[in-house]
């Protein structure tokens, strides 16, 4: 239903009518991560200036802001876990990755 590019251009934004909006690299094509759901159908998608987050705005008009730096991700599951994954969850979690928790310090 609607698309936006990152200020560099090098993700793709896309949101749909089964409310889901996907991040996707602009040189691959292929989808990065899992979709971002949303409990509507999206109507507007643009992106925060600096380029590290986007805002959806649904057909119900609900808007929500979606962080796009990894980083900041990584920060606040830390939080919430507070502690890192062991090695057994890493592996469960994220396999075939080699073991690089967040939370180190």
């Amino acid at each position: 239903m609607t698309v936006a590019f990152t200020a560099d251009g090098s993700t793709i934004v896309t949101g749909g009518s089964d409310g889901t909006v996907r991040l996707w690299d602009a040189d691959t094509l292929k989808q990065i991560g899992s979709n971002l759901p949303h409990d509507d159908n999206i109507a507007a998608l643009a992106m925060v200036v600096g380029g590290d987050a986007i805002d959806v705005v649904s057909g119900m008009g609900k808007l929500y802001r979606w962080d796009l730096d990894p980083r900041r991700w990584a920060d606040q599951a830390c939080l919430v876990a507070n502690r890192t994954l062991t090695r057994s969850e890493w592996r469960s979690a994220l396999p075939g990755l080699p073991y690089d928790p967040a939370c180190t310090g």
